[in-house]
């Protein structure tokens, strides 16, 4: 059985315009809970919650973007971009 990050990977792999999308899709989501709660006081209950969900969201985008990068490396290996894949 495949391990989240194996699964991320394969998947980023398959389609890196969709993973580059959801990777943007988190950095925009973060950026939007920031703008949120920005005063909610960090200390507060509501303000370490807000900044576990961010460390989640980090940690995801995280896995995400590298996942993106060894495709890539994957990619790039295998000769595509170069003509190779369909023989020309």
């Amino acid at each position: 059985m495949l391990s989240d990050g194996e699964v991320i990977e394969l998947l980023a792999r398959e389609n890196p315009t969709i993973w580059q999308q959801f990777v943007n899709f988190i950095k925009d989501m973060i950026a939007d809970i920031k703008a949120a709660y920005a005063d909610v006081k960090p200390d507060s209950a509501e303000g370490q919650i807000v900044a576990e969900s961010i460390d989640t969201l980090e940690a995801l985008k995280a896995r995400f973007a590298n996942a993106l990068v060894e495709a890539g490396k994957g990619y790039a290996k295998a000769g595509a971009g170069r003509g190779d894949r369909d023989g020309r």
